[in-house]
Formats: C-alpha cells, structure tokens, sequence
C-alpha cells in the first residue's frame, strides 16, 4: 500500500506536502535495509519535519530513520561520531515528540534502541515495556523485553518474551529471533532445547561461527557427543 502511494505521490509532480514525504520515506522501511536506503528515508523525513517543525509525527519519523542509520552505520563504516550523532538526533526528536504527547510505539523504539546502545539498563528495559504496552502484537517488541531481560542475566523472564516472538511471527523468523531464545536456552542449562534452536537458526546462518560454538558447547553439556565434535 505505501509502495503504491509513494509511487503515485513522485509521479504526481507538484510540490511535495507533509503526506508526500511521509508515504515516500515509510515505503524504503519495505527496503533492502541498507545503509543508502535507510540515509534516502532519513532525508525524506526531515524534509517532512521541515515543513511542519512542531509536528510530533514527522520527529518521530526522522527519529526512527536517525537511529536505524546509527544502527546500520555500525557495520557499514561509519565513525564512532557520526552513529553518535545520529543516535543523538534520535534520541532528541523522540524524547520532544513524546513531550508532546506523542504515545507513537517508535517513540519507545528509538529510547529502547538508544539505551541498549549506550548501556543503559533500566532505559532499555522500561522504553521496551512500553513500547510492548502501545503496541503488544510487535513480534520485536517481545525480542527487545526479551534482551534487556537477558542483558540483565534475568533469563527466566527473558524466555517467555522470547518464544512469544517467535511464536506470534508470521513471517519467516530471523536469525536473531533465534540468537537470543539459544543463548537464553544455553543460559537456563536447557541444553537440548538451545541445540533445537541452534539447528533452526543454522538454517538462516549456516557459518556462523558463534552458533557452531554455542553448539560445540551444548552438545558437550548435554551429552551430545557427535554434535559437539561436528561444530
């Protein structure tokens, strides 16, 4: 749907609204997820908060794009200062927005995704419970709850968040839906279960060096010989 909107928006001609710019930047979030897309969607979102620098919505929307560019920035190259300053940027607009009044599940997103990076617990945990409480049917919002309770070495909480992910995903899982549910898993001494988890997420990542080690070890404490000599 915002594909086709965004097409006919560029199509349209005319100078670009609010609206504009906001189908065209939501569209590249159904993109390849690179560093370049994601940079085009941030720079379609400022442009929409630049018509209307007041408007809670268009900070939250270039606070999200600011901070999937930190994020992706990570290992595309960019410097330590740039991902700061785009994680700054973030963490600034969503924190305004929600001054506002803004209650928008991305606002917790960006806070949650600031705070893991930046070490900060107890931020990671209450802006993903938040986050889970506007919006409960977010697979990735259960995954975040899921991690910062696993961070805090909380695994008997972090489980149930955790499998709920995965259970509620309707599209293919990913990798790192299975990354935190194994290193849970191993973490309880549920060491047959994190081997399942670790088989499933080899599908996704079959030379993974860290899921060839976590099942090495596993197979070891469980027993499992032949696995643990195969990884």
């Amino acid at each position: 749907m915002f594909i086709n909107a965004a097409r006919n928006s560029q199509t349209r001609g005319g100078t670009p609204t609010e609206a504009d710019y906001y189908v065209r930047g939501y569209a590249l979030e159904f993109g390849d997820g690179s560093l370049q897309t994601k940079q085009r969607e941030l720079a379609l979102f400022r442009q929409m908060l630049a018509l209307n620098p007041r408007d809670p919505k268009a900070m939250v929307c270039v606070a999200s794009a600011a901070t999937d560019v930190a994020s992706v920035g990570l290992a595309a190259g960019l410097s330590n200062e740039e991902i700061e300053r785009y994680f700054k940027e973030g963490r600034d607009l969503a924190s305004k927005a929600q001054e506002l009044g803004s209650h928008n599940p991305w606002v917790y997103e960006v806070l949650a995704v600031y705070a893991r990076y930046h070490d900060d617990y107890s931020g990671w945990l209450q802006n993903s419970k938040a986050w889970l409480e506007v919006i409960p049917t977010d697979p990735v919002a259960h995954v975040y709850v899921g991690k910062a309770y696993l961070w805090g070495g909380d695994v008997r909480r972090a489980l149930p968040f955790l499998q709920k992910a995965l259970d509620m995903d309707r599209s293919p899982p990913n990798w790192e839906q299975y990354r935190y549910l194994e290193k849970a898993r191993f973490m309880s001494g549920d060491f047959g279960e994190a081997i399942d988890a670790l088989q499933r997420e080899r599908t996704l990542e079959p030379s993974s060096p860290v899921v060839l080690a976590y099942l090495a070890m596993s197979g070891v404490l469980s027993g499992d010989q032949a696995t643990a000599r195969a990884a």
